[in-house]
């Protein structure tokens, strides 16, 4: 299915169409900006982006933007393998995060090769790894986010599959591979959905993100004479958001990853998906011209058609799966001072920022750790007396040198009294004496 983009305006999702330079091309009305907790999509010369239904508070907005600007500031100062490995973390979170800048970076085919292999080494450093080089190195986008897509079906092989060797390459198209010896007769069975809720596993859900932006095809592992392969293909670069087109007769044209959504071999999930369907098609012919959703569906009819789509998970949800992928990729973190006290500082207040409560510290810790992050963000050292319970020494120490302020420690804990005003403050609540608690209460300390 190609999208002309006068069609764009008919698609049932905050959506824009961008061009190569990343210059805003045409709009659905319902849009109102990129930002991070979008999904990305590769269509023809430039890329659709969807904008989530509910975005994210500004506050983790900007803890997203400040964490991967961080990220690059610490490749920047590293070398060799370590500044690799962290820049195809970065460039995995920001897809993660909703940002296209990645997909515009120009590489070749060895690149994406190199790149995976050193991360391959620190992720899965027990497999055997044979690098196949191309004799003739071709063009492609995102080395960094191709890359660690072949990073996760490594580990999984290692993992699910129990590889110790594997052999990485990659074919005309470009299409990447990665095999391993197997005896297993039949293709791994993987579910495609691309909802969180439905979603196993980071890995696999990563490699569609990846897919879904270069408009690739994900490979799961099916057999290959007496291997097992599993790859990323760009052969056929093609719109991969789940969309169809319904007219008074059924569906006139769609995605092909629209059939991989609603299709089931279940009868009683077909029965569920067919209902969910014709309820959000009556509704979207009751209203013309607007959004409707049922279920996971989002529906829009513009004269005889009915637009149907799966929108992509959005919002928190992409937030919580840049925090997954930073748990999960650790392995490829790692990094000098000050940059390492200050993404274990704002990775602790996205997650307080999605609902995660604070972490108290005793006062042996905190008399420890709390005078090195001063030391390694170049502060000096506050004198703060008087808690039972403490702060992550990290995080008090990160808002001090970027916000300014003081702490302000009592029986019931310490609190933050910021000098300024700051947009990752509102990302913490603040109690009604203008300050921001950074403990526990203290029932919850003991």
């Amino acid at each position: 299915m190609r999208l002309d983009p006068a069609e764009i305006a008919r698609i049932p999702l905050p959506a824009a169409l961008f061009g190569p330079g990343r210059d805003l091309v045409t709009a659905t009305p319902e849009w109102s900006g990129p930002g991070p907790g979008g999904v990305a999509y590769h269509m023809g010369h430039g890329h659709l982006m969807v904008a989530p239904t509910s975005p994210p508070p500004a506050g983790l907005e900007a803890l997203v933007s400040r964490l991967l600007e961080e990220l690059n500031s610490a490749a920047d100062v590293m070398g060799g393998n370590l500044a690799d490995q962290c820049r195809v973390l970065r460039a995995g979170l920001s897809l993660v995060a909703g940002q296209i800048l990645e997909a515009d970076v120009e590489g070749t085919t060895d690149e994406v090769l190199k790149l995976a292999a050193i991360s391959i080494a620190a992720r899965a450093p027990a497999l055997s790894l044979e690098v196949e080089q191309p004799p003739n190195p071709a063009p492609v986008a995102a080395p960094a986010m191709i890359a660690l897509a072949l990073v996760q079906l490594a580990v999984n092989a290692h993992v699910h599959e129990s590889a110790l060797r594997a052999r990485l390459w990659v074919e005309s198209g470009p299409n990447f591979h990665l095999t391993w010896p197997s005896d297993r007769a039949t293709q791994v069975k993987i579910g495609s959905h691309r909802h969180r809720r439905d979603r196993i596993g980071w890995g696999w859900g990563y490699v569609r993100m990846v897919a879904d932006l270069l408009g690739a095809v994900a490979l799961p592992p099916a057999p290959l004479d007496d291997e097992m392969d599993a790859g990323l293909s760009m052969g056929s670069r093609r719109l991969a958001i789940p969309l169809a087109v319904y007219g008074p007769a059924g569906p006139i044209r769609s995605t092909p990853t629209w059939a991989q959504e609603v299709t089931s071999s279940d009868p009683d999930r077909r029965n569920i998906v067919n209902a969910h369907l014709a309820a959000v098609i009556d509704r979207a012919q009751a209203a013309p011209g607007r959004i409707v959703y049922e279920d996971l569906y989002s529906a829009r009819t513009s004269g005889a058609e009915t637009w149907v789509a799966l929108p992509p998970q959005t919002g928190t949800n992409r937030i919580l799966d840049v925090l997954h992928g930073l748990e999960h990729e650790k392995a490829l973190w790692g990094a000098p001072e000050p940059h390492a006290t200050k993404v274990c500082a704002l990775i602790r207040l996205m997650q307080t920022g999605l609902g995660q409560p604070w972490e108290g510290y005793d006062p042996t810790a905190w008399a420890r750790m709390f005078p090195t992050a001063c030391s390694a963000l170049g502060l000096p050292t506050p004198l703060v007396t008087g808690a039972f319970v403490w702060p992550d020494p990290r995080v008090a120490a990160y808002l001090l040198r970027a916000v300014g302020g003081e702490l302000v420690a009592s029986v019931d804990g310490v609190t933050f009294k910021p000098s300024h005003s700051d947009p990752i403050l509102t990302a913490l609540e603040r109690g009604r004496d203008g300050r921001y608690a950074l403990t526990p209460a203290i029932t919850t300390g003991f």
